[in-house]
């Protein structure tokens, strides 16, 4: 056969890969509006309460620790806030993603999906409630006196890479979710300990070493801190803690997408739950 044949016969399964792809993606967005309008119908606020709900967490964190614990007073809600929301990010996507397929499987067995977008409609859902979330964190600081700098021109990256981070974490517990369901009792566990301790509440330069270096082995402290140096000191990133990060994350990522195609048939055939 001609190489002008193969090319010919070849044009038909592009074209229906291509309509496969926009009919993703199209699935995609549609589950992501329903999520958000479902979210939105709950609360009594509607779409305001997204944006209520993270001036709320700041006003009680302020409290706690710039009026309380910490008596840092107005100071301190821009370090607290930079911390609190980047951290959401992170575990709102862990959360969401990793149960996806399990929440999604009702769907899957009516109408057939691939299994990668389960993960994909939960990490977009998640990307645009922070998306609110993150412009009341701006608002918030600038009202603290805080303004842009040249050096937030890097956030969209860092943003970017921490939620690669997040997502191949959630893509990876997802795998053995189906199978262990009561592993959201573990990743709920884990978060919240991650919660308290990643230096949301507290510098990590105050604890003195040996510990200070045993608290950087969680990767969250150093996202954290990378935020508010960026942020609120007008410094550049260490592309070098972010560049690991993000090979790490690809990695893991491919990993998990492997599994997940591999194990597609069978999660089909696991009872709902």
């Amino acid at each position: 056969m001609s190489a002008v044949a193969q090319r010919t016969e070849s044009i038909p399964g592009r074209i229906h890969q291509q309509r496969s792809w926009k009919r993703y993606v199209e699935i995609i967005i549609f589950r992501t509006w329903s999520d958000l309008k479902m979210d939105a119908a709950r609360a009594y606020l509607g779409v305001l309460w997204w944006i209520v709900e993270p001036i709320a967490y700041i006003f009680t964190f302020y409290i706690v620790f710039g009026v309380g614990l910490r008596n840092g007073g107005v100071a301190v809600v821009p370090f607290l806030t930079c911390g609190l929301i980047q951290f959401r990010l992170f575990s709102n996507i862990v959360i969401t993603v990793s149960s996806s397929i399990q929440r999604n499987k009702g769907l899957m067995q009516q109408v057939y999906l691939p299994i990668f977008l389960c993960p994909l409609m939960s990490l977009t859902t998640s990307l645009a409630r922070y998306f609110f979330t993150f412009a009341v964190m701006i608002f918030a600081i600038m009202a603290m006196g805080v303004f842009p700098s040249a050096s937030w021109i890097t956030l969209p990256i860092l943003i970017l890479i921490l939620t690669t981070f997040s997502f191949a974490i959630g893509a990876l517990v997802s795998v053995v979710y189906p199978f262990l369901p009561d592993i959201k009792l573990v990743v709920q566990s884990v978060t919240t300990m991650l919660f308290f301790g990643s230096g949301i509440h507290w510098d990590i330069n105050s604890i003195p070493e040996p510990n200070q270096s045993l608290v950087r082995f969680n990767p969250i402290v150093g996202v954290l801190e990378e935020f508010r140096q960026v942020i609120l000191d007008d410094m550049w990133p260490d592309w070098n803690f972010w560049g690991v990060m993000f090979v790490v994350s690809v990695l893991t990522l491919m990993l998990s997408f492997l599994m997940l195609r591999k194990l597609d048939h069978i999660y089909l055939k696991l009872p709902l739950s």
